[in-house]
C-alpha cells in the first residue's frame, strides 16, 4: 500500500463495452482532488489504451463479472483498490447512462418536536422486531417534520408513500439496471417499484439515515458490551445540560459519535462517495482525458479497509474515533462522524461534501439515543453473529427480515 494517500483512481466506463476503465498513480489530480478517484464515462475514448479488466482472469465470462459488481462490489473494489495500484485497470459494471438529481430543500430541525413523534412501545418482557421497517417509519417523521410539517408528520397516508417512496426508488432503479440500455425506454414503466416511487417526495438522505440508524441497532445487539457505557454518558451529559437535549448535548456525546461512526466505516450505505459529474472535458497533466459526462466516485468502502489508515479494519471497534479524540486537544474535532478528510470520506470531501450531514447526524443521534435510553438490545437467542447485508451494485441495505430482541428498560 502507497504511504501517500494522494493516489488517483479514475475509473472511465465505455458506453458500448460497458467496461469501467481505472487509473491509479501519485499526485496526478493533488491540485484538483486529494484522494482517490473512480470515474465512469459515457464513450469509448479511441485514444485510451487496452486495459486489464478487473477479475478477468478469475472469471472470463462478461456476464458472470457484471454479476459480481451486482453482487458483490465491496470485494471487488477492496481487490481491484489493492491490486491496481498504480496502473490502469478496468471494471465491468452495468451503468450506461449518467443519473444526476440535485433537490433545494427548506431545513427547520425542532429537536424537541420530531422526538414528540416517535411512537416506540413498551416491552415489559422480551420482544422480538423486525428494525428495519420500523426505522424507516420513524425516519419518514423525521423527515416530514424537518422538511414539510408538523401535520405531515403525524399523517399515517403521507407517511406510508414517504416510506414505501424511499425503498421503491431503489428497488426501480436497480431493477432497470437489469435490462439493455437498448430496451430501458421501453420496459421503465412496468418494472417493479415504479408506481410508488412516482409519488413525489423528497427523498433527501432518507434511505441514508434509515439504513444507518439499522446498522447501529444491529452493532449494538452484536455488541452489547457498549451499551451500559454508551446510556452512561447519554444520561450524564443530558443530567450536565439541565436535563435539555439540545444540540450540544449531541455534540459533547464524544461515544456515541465514535460508535455511529465506526457503524458507518464498516457498513455505509453506499461504498462509493463524493459523486460528481465532468461538465467538460479535462486533459490531466499525464496526458489521461477525462471525456464530458465522466461520473467521478471515491471508493470509500475499499479505503475504510485500508490498513494504512486504520488498525485492524475488519474488527468493530465502537470506540475507535473516540480514543483518538480524546489523545489531543488537537484531534478533537478531526474525528467526529461529520467529518470530512482525507480518511473521512463517507460524506464526502471538500467544500462539496454533503451539505445536510449536521441534519442526519441529529436526527440519527436522535433515534439511536431513544432506542438505548429505552431498551435493552439483543440478538435472538437463534443467532451467534451478525447477520449479513443486502449488498449490490455497491450499495449496502440491511435486510428487512433481520430481527432483534427488545426489552424495556
Amino acid at each position: 500500500m502507497s504511504t501517500q494517500f494522494d493516489i488517483l483512481y479514475h475509473l472511465l466506463e465505455a458506453k458500448l463495452e460497458q467496461n469501467a476503465l481505472a487509473i491509479a498513480g501519485w499526485g496526478i489530480l493533488s491540485a484538483v482532488l486529494l484522494g482517490t478517484l473512480f470515474i465512469w464515462s459515457f464513450a469509448v475514448d479511441a485514444r485510451m489504451p487496452k486495459l486489464p479488466i478487473a477479475m478477468q482472469e478469475e472469471i472470463p465470462n462478461r456476464k458472470k463479472r457484471i454479476d459480481l459488481f451486482i453482487k458483490d462490489t465491496r470485494r471487488l473494489l477492496i481487490e481491484s483498490y489493492n491490486k491496481f495500484q498504480d496502473q490502469v485497470f478496468g471494471i465491468t459494471t452495468t451503468e450506461e447512462e449518467n443519473q444526476i438529481s440535485i433537490v433545494n430543500k427548506k431545513l427547520n430541525p425542532t429537536l424537541q418536536l420530531i422526538r414528540k413523534h416517535w411512537p416506540l412501545n413498551d416491552y415489559t418482557s422480551p420482544a422480538v422486531t423486525k428494525p428495519w421497517p420500523l426505522v424507516m417509519r420513524l425516519v419518514s417523521r423525521i423527515s416530514a417534520r424537518i422538511f414539510h410539517s408538523v401535520e405531515a408528520a403525524e399523517n399515517d397516508h403521507w407517511l406510508d408513500i414517504a416510506s414505501e417512496h424511499v425503498h421503491s426508488a431503489v428497488v426501480w432503479t436497480e431493477n432497470l439496471k437489469k435490462w439493455p440500455a437498448v430496451l430501458r425506454p421501453l420496459v421503465y414503466r412496468f418494472v417493479k417499484g415504479r408506481g410508488i416511487m412516482m409519488h413525489r417526495f423528497g427523498e433527501g438522505k432518507a434511505l441514508s439515515m434509515a439504513a444507518t440508524v439499522t446498522q447501529c441497532l444491529m452493532d449494538l445487539a452484536t455488541h452489547p458490551e457498549y451499551a451500559p457505557e454508551l446510556r452512561e454518558e447519554i444520561q450524564a451529559t443530558i443530567a450536565k445540560r439541565n436535563g435539555v437535549l439540545d444540540k450540544q448535548a449531541l455534540t459533547d456525546m464524544i461515544k456515541l459519535d465514535s460508535f455511529i461512526k465506526e457503524t458507518q466505516r464498516l457498513n455505509p450505505p453506499d461504498l462509493t462517495s463524493f459523486q460528481r459529474k465532468a461538465m467538460s472535458n479535462l486533459t490531466l497533466s499525464n496526458g489521461l482525458r477525462i471525456p464530458k459526462g465522466a461520473r467521478i466516485v471515491l471508493p470509500t468502502g475499499a479505503i475504510n479497509m485500508d490498513r494504512e489508515f486504520f488498525e485492524d479494519p475488519e474488527t468493530f471497534d465502537g470506540f475507535r474515533y473516540y480514543r483518538q479524540r480524546i489523545a489531543s486537544e488537537s484531534a478533537r474535532n478531526s474525528h467526529q462522524m461529520v467529518a470530512v478528510g482525507k480518511k473521512d470520506l463517507t460524506w464526502g470531501y471538500g467544500r462539496h461534501a454533503c451539505p445536510g450531514r449536521y441534519i442526519a447526524e441529529v436526527a440519527m443521534k436522535l433515534l439511536v439515543i431513544e432506542f438505548l435510553i429505552r431498551y435493552d438490545i439483543r440478538l435472538p437467542d437463534d443467532v451467534k453473529e451478525r447477520p449479513k447485508n443486502i449488498e449490490f451494485e455497491g450499495l449496502i441495505i440491511p435486510d428487512p427480515e433481520w430481527e432483534l430482541t427488545v426489552k424495556s428498560l
